[in-house]
C-alpha cells in the first residue's frame, strides 16, 4: 500500500514537474523570439492543468500583441477566473478590453487592478485613458495625477494629461504636458504632431512649426507634419519657406490636391511665376474648383 502511495506521490510530482517545465520553455520560447513555440508550450501547460493561470495569461499576452483580440480576451478571462489577485493578468485584460473598444469592461478590470495595487502608476495610468475614452475626464486627470505621483519618468501619463486638458479646452496645460511628455520621449512623432497642434490652434505659429520640425526630424516621411507647417507658412506668407516644404508634401502624397493648391501659391508668392503656373496645370487636372488657382494659371 506504502509503494502504491508513493507511486502516486512520484507521478504526481512528475507531472507538476512537467507542467512547469512548459511554462519555462514557453518563457524561454519567447525570449529567443519563437512564438509558436511559445504557444504550444503555454497550451500544454493548459492540457496538463498545471499552472494554467500563468499559462493562460502568456497565451492571452501572446495574442494580444498579435492582435488577435477574441482570443486575448478568452485566455485573460481565463487567468483571471483562476487567479485573481494577478495585478499583471487583470490589468492586461483590461487592456484587451480597451484594444476592443469594450470600455465598460475595461473600466471594471483596471477598477479591479485599482484594488489590488493602489500605488501601481501603470494601471493608475490605463485606468485614466479608460476613463477618458469614457468622457469621465475629471476623474482621469485624477488617475493621472496619482500616477504621476508613483512615477512622474513615463510619458505616457502626461500624454494622457495632455489629451484630457485638450478635450477640456485647456491649451496652456495640454501643452504644457505634451512637452514634458516629448522631453521624456524625444522620438514619440504622434506626441510632437500633438504638441504643434495645440500651439497651432492657440495661434502660437513660432512654437508649432518648431514642433512640425521636430517631429520630421525624427521622420523625415511623416507627410501630416509637412504640410501642417507648409499651411502655417503660407498663411503667414513666408513663401521661399513654404516651397520646400510643400514640395517635399507632394513628393509624398501626390494624390492630395490640397498639398498642389498650396504648392502653387507658395511658388506664386514666392515670385517663381513659371513653376507657379505649372504647378496650377498640375492642380486643375484634379480639381478646378480653385479660384485663386485659377487666377495663377
Amino acid at each position: 500500500m506504502k509503494i502504491f502511495a508513493g507511486l502516486l506521490t512520484l507521478a504526481f510530482v512528475s507531472q507538476v514537474a512537467v507542467g512547469q517545465d512548459h511554462i519555462a520553455r514557453g518563457k524561454a520560447a519567447i525570449t529567443s523570439g519563437d512564438t509558436t513555440l511559445a504557444i504550444r508550450s503555454f497550451e500544454r501547460a493548459v492540457s496538463a492543468n498545471q499552472d494554467a493561470d500563468v499559462a493562460s495569461y502568456y497565451l492571452g499576452a501572446i495574442a494580444l500583441r498579435q492582435g488577435r483580440l477574441d482570443d486575448a480576451v478568452r485566455f485573460l478571462e481565463t487567468s483571471v477566473e483562476l487567479e485573481d489577485e494577478s495585478i499583471d493578468a487583470v490589468k492586461m485584460l483590461g487592456d484587451a478590453y480597451m484594444a476592443e473598444e469594450d470600455i465598460p469592461s475595461a473600466l471594471r478590470s483596471y477598477e479591479l487592478a485599482v484594488a489590488l495595487d493602489e500605488k501601481n502608476a501603470d494601471v493608475l495610468t490605463a485606468y485614466g485613458f479608460a476613463l477618458l475614452k469614457s468622457g469621465a475626464v475629471d476623474r482621469a486627470i485624477q488617475q493621472f495625477v496619482l500616477a504621476k505621483e508613483y512615477d512622474p519618468s513615463d510619458p505616457m501619463i502626461y500624454i494622457g494629461m495632455g489629451d484630457a486638458y485638450r478635450e477640456q479646452k485647456v491649451p496652456v496645460l495640454a501643452a504644457q504636458n505634451y512637452k514634458k511628455a516629448v522631453e521624456l520621449s524625444p522620438n514619440d512623432i504622434a506626441t510632437r504632431f500633438q504638441l504643434a497642434r495645440v500651439y497651432e490652434e492657440n495661434r502660437q505659429y513660432t512654437e508649432a512649426v518648431r514642433e512640425y520640425d521636430g517631429a520630421i526630424a525624427v521622420d523625415s516621411a511623416f507627410s501630416q507634419a509637412y504640410i501642417a507647417k507648409g499651411r502655417i507658412l503660407v498663411l503667414a506668407k513666408l513663401y521661399p519657406r513654404a516651397v520646400p516644404t510643400l514640395k517635399k508634401y507632394v513628393a509624398l502624397e501626390p494624390e492630395d490636391v490640397e498639398g498642389h493648391v498650396l504648392l502653387t501659391k507658395a511658388y506664386y508668392g514666392a515670385e517663381s511665376y513659371t513653376e507657379a503656373a505649372e504647378s496650377a496645370w498640375t492642380t486643375l487636372q484634379s480639381d478646378s474648383s480653385d479660384v485663386d488657382v485659377w487666377r495663377i494659371y
